[in-house]
């Protein structure tokens, strides 16, 4: 879970791909962008790199405008003002053998190299089970958000928005 993100995503992809074939699932949490340089971006560093098991990557958004309950082609983009996900959370496993990341950081190169970010790493079951449970609480939340991996890999010249609010 992590609102913002930019190449370093391409430093993990090998990571990633390991723990896809391990038979792990992806789930990425983010804040939903009106720029479509910024989902070329994610496409790029992320999905063109985790060719195999796709299947087992998903990827939603966790956004709500504050002006309007939908987003129609009829919107004006310039109008939207909007909030989401802004908790910075890793996890990978169960609570049991699981451990959980909890910090200020993004994925994104200003939080490893230069903000003073802070974090709290833990294979504790009781705070990992607590932070599955949040993410899962989020991730149903945003269930409407989820992005179609083959519109993101084929992004249109016009404004990209997940399914719910077109």
């Amino acid at each position: 879970m992590t609102p913002y993100d930019d190449d370093t995503f391409s430093e993990y992809t090998s990571q990633l791909r390991s723990l896809l074939r391990d038979g792990y699932e992806l789930r990425l949490l983010t804040r939903h962008t009106k720029q479509r340089w910024e989902w070329e971006r994610l496409r790029d560093n992320l999905l063109g790199d985790l060719e195999e098991n796709r299947e087992n990557v998903t990827i939603r958004t966790y956004s709500r405008y504050k002006e309007y309950q939908r987003v129609t082609s009829e919107t004006d983009e310039t109008d939207l003002a909007e909030f989401g996900v802004h908790a910075k959370l890793q996890t990978i496993g169960h609570s049991i053998e699981g451990a959980a990341l909890l910090g200020s950081a993004n994925f994104m190169e200003n939080s490893y190299n230069w903000n003073p970010e802070c974090g709290v790493y833990t294979e504790n079951s009781n705070f990992v089970a607590a932070a599955i449970d949040f993410f899962d609480h989020v991730w149903e939340l945003s269930e409407a958000d989820e992005v179609d991996l083959t519109s993101l890999q084929e992004i249109p010249r016009r404004s990209f928005y997940p399914s719910y609010y077109v």
